[in-house]
């Protein structure tokens, strides 16, 4: 029993001295600071939206008084969606060797973003029953996720009779970050042998810019592809002094019959 407790004496004397020569001095060395992240641009940077992911943390600084600068670990640890339309809220991090953090949140705003923007590269014109090929033919480009025509929404059940058997479709599209654009399409139902032939269903101008709806126009044919002549032409015109979306149609007569088409103009706001 007595070498026993000798033994125990022994072994408690050198755990004593492992713990005050070895693991004290390594509690008392361990890091207790903080690191500090600044950024140098007063809370806003601006980028393209073609800039890549490195050029995010440009103007940030990270500092340790333990590991010394650490601008190099600057992390993303998140974006936000779209804010006043061209704007995204990032928050960063940055973690020391001992795994303390400092976060920092800053507004980023892209100097070339812009909606996504809808095409039709048909004129908007459908015979009677053949109104869903029609709108098959809508797509959606946006510059950050480019085609986005799979998120189009076609609000059908609210089409709306405008003239002339002219018709009017809310449709949105709305991309991976939250900007959306909306539009109203005007549709032109005609069920004539003749066509009148448009370059596009939808064009985009910017507000206050001159457009010359003539300069769409392709001309009036027949079912066999052949020109038609005709006896008057009329076309509507539009103010683009005013953004939003605006139906310009065309309208052809021939010695037998008046036909048609529909042209979409969404007038956007002018940059500056």
């Amino acid at each position: 029993m007595r070498v026993f407790q000798m033994v125990m004496a022994v072994l408690f004397c050198a755990a004593l001295t492992f713990y005050l020569w070895v693991a004290v001095p390594r509690v008392q060395a361990q890091d207790t600071s903080m690191p500090v992240l600044t950024d140098e641009t007063d809370g806003e940077l601006a980028l393209s939206v073609t800039a890549p992911e490195s050029a995010y943390c440009a103007g940030l600084h990270a500092e340790d008084a333990h590991d010394g600068d650490l601008t190099d670990e600057i992390c993303i640890a998140g974006m936000s969606a779209l804010l006043d339309g061209d704007r995204r809220r990032i928050k960063y991090v940055v973690f020391d060797a001992d795994c303390h953090a400092a976060t920092l949140t800053r507004t980023v705003r892209y100097t070339d973003y812009n909606p996504p923007r809808f095409a039709l590269n048909v004129p908007s014109t459908y015979r009677t029953g053949e109104m869903p090929a029609l709108l098959a033919q809508i797509t959606a480009e946006d510059v950050m996720d480019g085609d986005v025509s799979d998120r189009i929404r076609l609000f059908t059940e609210d089409i709306t009779f405008v003239e002339n058997d002219m018709y009017t479709l809310p449709v949105s599209v709305t991309n991976s970050y939250g900007g959306q654009s909306e539009m109203q399409l005007y549709m032109q139902l005609s069920d004539s042998s003749l066509e009148i032939r448009l370059k596009q269903g939808i064009v985009y101008v910017k507000a206050g810019e001159k457009f010359e709806p003539k300069d769409y126009l392709e001309g009036v044919f027949d079912h066999a592809g052949t020109v038609v002549k005709v006896k008057k032409q009329t076309v509507t015109q539009i103010d683009t002094a005013k953004p939003g979306c605006y139906p310009v149609q065309y309208a052809a007569e021939t010695e037998t019959e008046t036909v048609r088409a529909c042209l979409t103009v969404i007038v956007e706001e002018g940059k500056t």
